[in-house]
């Protein structure tokens, strides 16, 4: 790219300043508005392709900055060198790229490539690539959210085995109180039995002691001696008890102690942590793979052999048609042909008897099936109406119809794009989209020629000197067939799946298959068959068995599964099967778009998402709860709160009322005032009033939104449905148009409600375990 170019460079060069408004990339250089004008119609430079400079600075600098010209010898880029991969410009062919043979005109190169299957896949490779990363993405953020998930079941663990601990140790502690308690009651009922004993001794000594007092003072000296007799023995039996009393067990000192089982004390001192945390990485079980990788995978088929492919003969018929000149297999078996001197086209059943004629819209030589019951029909080599024709088939009437240049005898089709043989011009190409023509081979042909393709291959015949030929869609010769002892005016032609060419040969009355390399070569069917002037012939790629729809077939379950999710027919991909990249970005489409309407369909009948906003819900994309959260394990735990307010799946007691097969009261636990419903428990509660103060951030939040179609705090706040409606999901309210606000302002509003949410889960379950 020039160094200046807001400066119109023609101007520049006669010392003029005027500003540029396009940019012209084959002059290299901006032109204003009176200089395009004559870039426009010069001669020289009519056919360049301008873009306005605005357009052209959005392109990338790598791409502004790429040289067009030689840096060695400064000329222009003119030829592609295919063996060294790279450009050249006439002085570079001549010092280095004299001996190449591979060499195409750059212009040739270049044209249509950005409708090139190259373009494409690097295109789809581009998107497979970043759906890779949001896949990854994803897996990534499912994880940390698993982690939380995992974290928050050991620290119940942890708990429940700390409780577990205490229960056991409660339960033993009990047990030896218990012990100890029994036995001090036992013990002190043996001791205070004794000490019952001792009293009545004491007793009974005490009035021995007062008799004998008495006795010494007021008793005769024969009274004395008797009584003394008497209580000489009680004394000696008191003393005999006494005596008896200490040698029994009945006076030893009663003592109590514990011993502490050593076990619990080896517990403590073994025990020096509650647990090992353990992080192990399991391997990613994303399956990220090359495109490249794929492509070879799916192109590694089995191949039929070449000498192993025998024709059996499943019917014949006589159609009484004039001069068949085309003929195709309709994707529910019907047989279409051209008749070229009665300038019709015939449509026979299965079986072989007519169905219909389609007539009266111009010359026909060949026809190729374009879509279902879409046919092409080319007009041969009458000049007279140079033309190619759209019928459909379903309502038997010509739909377009398309203008060439030249004759166009047979014909493939490919990719929205018909290849037709037109004799002296060669082959040539017409995009059925834009009507643009373009040669594919200026190699001259017969009239009587036939092409068909297969991926990047074209092979036509050429009876003026017997040849079959293999190019490329640059016109390269891959390889030529040529042997008129085996194959004399080879006409019509067709290809199977693996690439075995069928030619008929009209004067040798024969069919010869030949290998996909153009090496080998054999006489299918012959005169010996039948044949008496073969023109045309038609092979059915499709190579399927019809099956009955119960017949529980491969192909009938994948015909099955492609109904189910609106794809075309395998049939019809069958003859014109797209790119895998293209295939694989049309089903995956497809199928989020039938689980998209599915699951759109079951949430409307679910009541408990009517604050949710089902509009956004769609297959592979995430909700703004989710998208907001940021990437810490405290935010994602909030955001699971959240998920199951907004989803009804949040457990309250007008749940639980509902749904408990016994009488459970609705009324809420926390305030005794009425129902527990989600409004209640997030506005009106007056338990959870302390729990509420992100409601004064959510306020400033969308005080400041100066939007004049945003409604008002007040406005809200006077609302619980759209207050509640806010907190929850506030992404309705945009699409009501109450809201309207920025994409930052609305991850302010999910931050804040998200605070908000988990704040009053916390003080609920606060409350009610306190009351517990």
């Amino acid at each position: 790219m020039a160094s200046n170019w807001s400066v119109c460079g023609v101007c520049e060069y006669r010392h003029i300043t005027n500003t540029s408004i396009v940019w012209c990339s084959e002059c290299d250089e901006g032109l204003c508005e009176e200089c395009k004008d004559h870039h426009s119609i010069s001669k020289g430079t009519r056919n360049h392709g301008i873009v306005s400079i605005d357009e052209y600075q959005k392109l990338p600098n790598t791409v502004l900055h790429l040289a067009r010209s030689c840096d060695k010898h400064n000329e222009k880029y003119q030829i592609f060198c295919k063996k060294h991969d790279c450009l050249c410009c006439k002085k570079c062919i001549i010092e280095t790229h004299n001996d190449c043979k591979d060499l195409t005109d750059l212009d040739d190169k270049t044209r249509h490539i950005k409708s090139s299957n190259a373009f494409e896949e690097i295109e789809l490779t581009l998107s497979e690539v970043a759906e890779n990363v949001k896949r990854l993405r994803t897996h990534r953020e499912e994880n940390l959210a698993s982690l939380g998930k995992k974290i928050r079941e050991i620290e119940k663990e942890v708990q429940e085995t700390r409780a577990k601990i205490n229960q056991r140790l409660d339960k033993l502690q009990d047990g030896i109180l218990k012990e100890l308690k029994r036995r001090e009651e036992e013990e002190s009922n043996k001791i205070r039995r004794i000490l019952k004993s001792l009293m009545d001794k004491e007793h009974e000594i005490t009035d021995h002691q007062t008799n004998i007092s008495n006795i010494k003072q007021y008793a005769s000296e024969l009274q004395t001696f008797l009584a003394l007799k008497h209580i000489e023995k009680d004394v000696l039996v008191d003393e005999q008890y006494i005596t008896s009393m200490i040698k029994s067990d009945s006076a030893n000192q009663i003592n109590v102690s514990c011993h502490i089982n050593p076990s619990l004390q080896g517990v403590l001192s073994a025990i020096e942590k509650f647990g090992d945390v353990v992080v192990t990485a399991d391997p990613c079980n994303i399956q990220i793979q090359k495109q490249k990788d794929k492509q070879a995978q799916m192109m590694v088929t089995v191949a039929k052999s070449f000498d192993s492919i025998k024709p059996t003969l499943l019917q014949s018929f006589d159609a009484k048609l004039s001069f068949v000149t085309g003929c195709t297999l309709l994707p529910d078996c019907r047989m279409a042909f051209a008749c070229s001197t009665s300038e019709n086209i015939v449509i026979l059943k299965p079986d072989g008897s007519p169905e219909f004629e389609i007539r009266d819209f111009g010359p026909v030589f060949d026809l190729t099936l374009i879509g279902d019951n879409v046919i092409a029909v080319t007009s041969g080599y009458c000049k007279r109406s140079l033309q190619v024709t759209v019928i459909d088939l379903k309502t038997r009437k010509v739909t377009k119809m398309f203008k060439v240049n030249s004759i166009n005898c047979g014909e493939a089709y490919s990719e929205d794009k018909l290849i037709y043989c037109s004799g002296k011009e060669g082959i040539q190409m017409i995009n059925l989209n834009d009507e643009s023509i373009v040669n594919v081979s200026k190699t001259e042909i017969t009239d009587f020629s036939y092409v068909t393709t297969l991926r990047e291959n074209l092979f036509y015949t050429n009876c003026n000197d017997g040849s079959v030929t293999c190019i490329d869609f640059q016109g390269n010769v891959k390889w030529e067939f040529k042997n008129k002892s085996v194959l004399d005016a080879p006409f019509g032609i067709s290809v199977d799946r693996d690439g075995n060419v069928y030619v008929v040969g009209k004067y040798s009355n024969n069919v010869v298959i030949i290998s996909p390399n153009g090496q080998n070569y054999r006489e299918l069917l012959s005169s010996a068959n039948g044949l008496n002037g073969p023109v045309v012939v038609h092979v059915d790629r499709r190579q399927i068995s019809t099956k009955s729809e119960t017949s529980g077939s491969w192909f009938t379950y994948i015909d099955k599964l492609l109904v189910h999710y609106d794809l075309s027919s395998a049939a019809k991909m069958v003859i014109n099967p797209p790119c895998k990249l293209l295939w694989k970005k049309n089903v995956k489409l497809a199928i989020d778009k039938f689980w998209t309407q599915k699951l759109l369909l079951d949430c409307q009948n679910k009541s408990t998402l009517s604050y949710c906003d089902l509009s956004s819900l769609k297959i592979g994309t995430v909700h703004k709860l989710w998208s907001s959260i940021e990437s810490n394990i405290k935010d994602v735990r909030r955001g699971g709160i959240k998920a199951r307010l907004i989803t009804g799946t949040y457990v309250l007691q007008s749940n639980t009322s509902k749904f408990n097969q016994h009488e459970v009261s609705s009324v809420c636990p926390l305030c005794q005032y009425e129902d527990e419903d989600i409004v209640n428990f997030i506005l009106k509660c007056n338990a959870l009033f302390k729990y509420k103060n992100h409601i004064e951030e959510l306020e400033v939040i969308i005080n400041s939104i100066s939007n004049p179609n945003t409604c008002s705090w007040n406005s809200l706040v006077g609302d619980f449905g759209l207050l509640t409606q806010l907190i929850l999901d506030p992404s309705v309210l945009i699409k009501q148009k109450i809201l309207s606000c920025s994409e930052k302002t609305l991850t302010k509003i999910e931050d804040c409600s998200r605070k908000m949410c988990f704040s009053l889960h916390c003080g609920r379950s606060l409350i009610i375990n306190s009351e517990h």
